[in-house]
Parts: C-alpha cells; structure tokens; sequence
C-alpha cells in the first residue's frame, strides 16, 4: 500500500516560515511568516492569504512569533517567545487575549483546549529536563503534569560537553485523538506514548538504523542556533562554565538526528506520521508507525520536509525546496492519502 498519491495536488506559500504548519477546519492552513512575523491564513479552496498581526508588543503584535496550534472551535494561538507570550485570535482572526508564555525555543505545543494549552517544555533551557504541563488561557498559572525523563529514561540521551554530561533536551513530541502522548528522540529514534498521568504505555522506534554525519553547513547552521539558545541561558541559574563547554562542543561534527523535532503527526486511524532527515534524490523519507507503534512502511515527499500536519485524506506538508527557481524558499505542498492500492 501506498498511502500518498504524488505528485502534490496543492502548492503554496514561496517565502520563510517557522518550521509549524496547522490545519484550521477542513478547508484552511496556518502558518508563520518568519521574515514578517505575522501569522498566515492560507485557504486551499481558492488560495487566498490573510495576514494577521504586526511587529511589535503590543495587543496582537509579535517580536518573534515562533509555534502555533489551533483548536475544532477554529482558535488560533501563537506563542512569541521573544515576549513570552501566548496569542489568542478567534475565527474570525481576531485578537482575543494573551497569556504568559514558554519563552523557550524547543518547546512543543501539543494541544488546546477550551480552558488550557497542554505543552512539553523545557524549565531550564541548557539542562535538558522536559516536562508536560497544562497552561491555563485565562490566568497565569500551569500545572506539570509529569516529568518526562523521570517517568521513562529510555528516551533520554546524554550529551558529553568536554567532562561533562548533559542529558539532550530537543525531543519531538505529539498527542495523539485519545490523549496519549508520543515522545521521541530525534538522536536516538526512541518513541514512547504516554498516557496523560504520564504513565509509559508503550516503546517503539527505528534505532537500527544507519546514522549519518553532518555536513559542515549543518554542523555550522546547530552551533549557531545553540550559541543563541544558551546565550538565553545566562544568568538563569546556569555556571557560565558549563555552558561554554556545551558552546565548545557544538563545534565538531556530529551525528545528525533520525527525525526532524517539529515533524511528528498522528491521524484518525492512530498512525504516527515521522518525518525524518534522510534526503535522497531531492525527496524526504517519512517513517509510518500504527497504533500499537508498529512500523509500517517508509513513503517519500518531494523537497526538505520541515513540518507535517494531517488532516485525512490529506496530508500538509511544510518543506525547503531543493531545486530550480525556489531552491531554498519555504513552501507547503498538499497530497492525498489514498488508503487502497
């Protein structure tokens, strides 16, 4: 079987965008524009683009608006993690209300409800405990709900930064329809679904397969962004003296993750759609598990896939092109599931 008929049935979007993409109903995308921090409204129908917010701090406003997720009452909410803030806007792309946010940069949202956003957060940005809270939307207060690493230290993986240890804090994450959690680590292909208490439900993965080294660009496109990460770090309670050894060893080539962190998504059926960074032929692999965390089968999509988000029959994906006139642009491609041969 077969489960994409390619080529793409809808393209769109040639520009920059934060590695997340949604669905808003059936009928529409969502999107950040990274180089004119404003959220984008793309429907599929027609192909029309409506742009909300602007530059700035104020009501609606972003500095660095980063994730976004939406809800079945058609709520959009962006965190910018520059304000540390948390962006409602309604269906009608209106501005509702804010609430304090994450401000971390590998934080996952995982899902919103009507009273409360579920996240997977890092407290401490360098020292790589993971958490799973719920962020109430109208007040200022969050409730972890369990601590990753101490329910299931499977998934965890420790970093040498020159004498020390330091556990690995950029793991994917995604909540499936009935409320389980599926945690991964990108540099050990190490799934767990947890239950909402944080209870292991089940182990899965792919970690024998082959790792790859990075190339000089991705090994110099890491360092940067971790040097920003832990230049965030100083002075919250970190010794300067660990995080220059992390900025050291961020400098030598190192083995590339199986899976992209922002790439997980499930569908109705309970499949687990994992976009990963094998590259071959301008086409990315993308790993399918069921329910039970089985592996099913490997499809391919055209381009770098950045972010996935299903909606059966469809499935969106946020890419970088790879060749001719776009070669290096964002774009979002759309294919069709097809579920018999």
């Amino acid at each position: 079987m077969c489960p994409l008929r390619p080529p793409p049935e809808w393209r769109g979007l040639d520009g920059t965008a934060t590695p997340l993409i949604a669905w808003l109903g059936d009928t529409a995308l969502v999107w950040i524009d990274a180089s004119e921090n404003q959220l984008i409204v793309t429907r599929l129908r027609d192909g029309e683009v409506r742009r909300v917010g602007r530059f700035g701090s104020g009501p609606g406003e972003f500095r660095r608006a980063f994730r976004v997720i939406t809800d079945a009452r058609g709520r959009i909410v962006v965190e910018d993690v520059s304000l540390r803030r948390f962006s409602i806007f309604g269906a009608d792309l209106g501005f509702l209300s804010a609430f304090p946010g994450t401000g971390n940069p590998n934080a996952v949202l995982l899902q919103l409800d009507p009273a409360r956003l579920t996240v997977l957060y890092t407290p401490s940005i360098s020292m790589g405990t993971r958490r799973v809270a719920d962020v109430e939307i109208s007040g200022d207060r969050s409730v972890d709900r369990f601590d990753v690493f101490a329910r299931d230290t499977t998934i965890r993986f420790m970093l040498k930064a020159r004498t020390s240890l330091i556990p690995y804090s950029v793991v994917g994450a995604v909540m499936t329809g009935k409320g389980e959690i599926i945690i991964g680590n990108p540099l050990t292909y190490r799934m767990t679904s947890f239950g909402p208490d944080g209870t292991p439900l089940r182990r899965f993965g792919r970690p024998e397969l082959p790792l790859e080294m990075e190339t000089a660009i991705e090994a110099a496109t890491r360092s940067e962004r971790l040097r920003r990460n832990l230049d965030g770090a100083r002075g919250k309670g970190v010794s300067d003296e660990l995080l220059s050894r992390m900025a050291g060893s961020a400098e030598r080539l190192q083995e590339k993750p199986y899976f992209v962190q922002t790439a997980l998504a499930t569908d109705t059926t309970g499949r687990l759609w994992v976009a990963t960074t094998r590259v071959t032929g301008g086409m990315t692999e993308i790993d399918l598990f069921d329910s039970t965390g089985r592996f099913v089968q490997t499809v391919r999509v055209f381009d770098r896939v950045r972010a996935l988000a299903v909606r059966l029959p469809l499935v969106a994906v946020l890419v970088e092109r790879l060749k001719g006139d776009e070669e290096g642009l964002d774009g979002i491609d759309l294919y069709r599931v097809r579920e018999n041969p």
